[in-house]
């Protein structure tokens, strides 16, 4: 992006991730989004929330929203968990369940155990009562648990779960919604997609990602003009909706664009994990993808699973970690 500014050759409009365009604001190389009433009127509080900078001004429009949702082989696993028990009860039948410990990829699993709103609450820096700290241990003793099952894996990265799903070594996997292309290319219509499974604390707590449009800072008057006229038409409800069904794999930003869920299974859990995501949309604020705590918690988290820190230790140094500041 640099390099393109210097030789004018800089784009006038970039579809990125929210993370992404709030790194480059900072940086000079995208200028905020000039938002109206009216556009606000469009979208969650908490996805615009998430893309607010320090001024207050925004880092970009929400165009699309990635969904987290669970993807499983029909010929291996005709009926999908739809709870963290029957999850477990699947690998002690023989099917073999793939998890990631990248946090965003397995924090939907701390809403179905109960902690999300102790996770909310130290992520922010408050103090947690003993019932919090309770909460965050009872997902890390579920953590635990799940990889003394033979058949339940953790790998070091989504790539590797990914690959391993894609080439029939697991049955049952969390995936991101724009992963279902490459997977269907592989799996064919033994690809099933349903909603991840909840829990005795509530429904799953996925951390959904926002694809916005940013404004880059090289544009010409002409260039800034049009782009801010193609962006906003970009979010109009009709062209909202044939993005959706077109795609297939990502949902509408606008929050008054209805998803024809009624005929598609993979909607209607994209829209499940959607909805569901409203509730990590505070820890989705403040944790960022080049937060420095994210890389220490996934260190954690594998500690965890491989037994070398028990459920206590865990819960209790994650916390102390959240507690730094980025």
């Amino acid at each position: 992006m640099a390099r393109r500014n210097r030789a004018g050759l800089g784009p006038d409009l970039l579809l990125i991730n929210g993370d992404t365009a709030k790194q480059l604001v900072g940086a000079g190389l995208v200028d905020p989004y000039p938002l109206t009433p009216t556009l606000v009127n469009l979208f969650n509080p908490g996805d615009l929330e998430r893309l607010r900078l320090p001024n207050g001004q925004w880092a970009g429009l929400p165009v699309l929203i990635e969904s987290e949702v669970a993807c499983f082989n029909r010929k291996r696993l005709q009926t999908p968990p739809s709870t963290l028990q029957e999850l477990l009860s699947a690998s002690a039948k023989g099917n073999n369940i793939g998890l990631s410990v990248e946090i965003r990829s397995l924090f939907w699993t701390a809403g179905s155990v109960g902690a999300t709103e102790a996770w909310s609450r130290a992520v922010e820096g408050k103090s947690l009562s003993r019932d919090d700290v309770n909460s965050i241990e009872n997902w890390t003793t579920w953590l635990q648990n799940a990889s003394d099952q033979q058949r339940i894996t953790f790998y070091a990265n989504q790539s590797s779960t990914l690959a391993e799903f894609s080439a029939g070594r697991l049955d049952w996997i969390s995936c991101s919604s724009t992963n279902l292309p490459r997977l269907r290319k592989a799996l064919g219509a033994s690809l099933g997609v349903s909603n991840l499974p909840s829990g005795p604390g509530g429904s799953a707590s996925p951390i959904n990602r926002l694809r916005v449009l940013a404004l880059g800072s090289s544009s010409s008057q002409q260039g800034r003009n049009r782009a801010l006229a193609f962006s906003r038409f970009s979010v109009n409800p009709l062209v909202q909706r044939s993005m959706t069904i077109g795609s297939q794999i990502l949902l509408p930003a606008n929050r008054f664009v209805k998803v024809p869920i009624q005929s598609s299974l993979t909607l209607k859990a994209m829209s499940d994990s959607q909805q569901a995501s409203l509730r990590t949309a505070e820890i989705a604020n403040l944790l960022h993808d080049d937060d420095l705590r994210l890389e220490r918690a996934q260190s954690l988290i594998t500690q965890l699973v491989f037994g070398e820190i028990t459920p206590k230790g865990a819960a209790n140094a994650l916390i102390a970690l959240m507690e730094t500041k980025p």
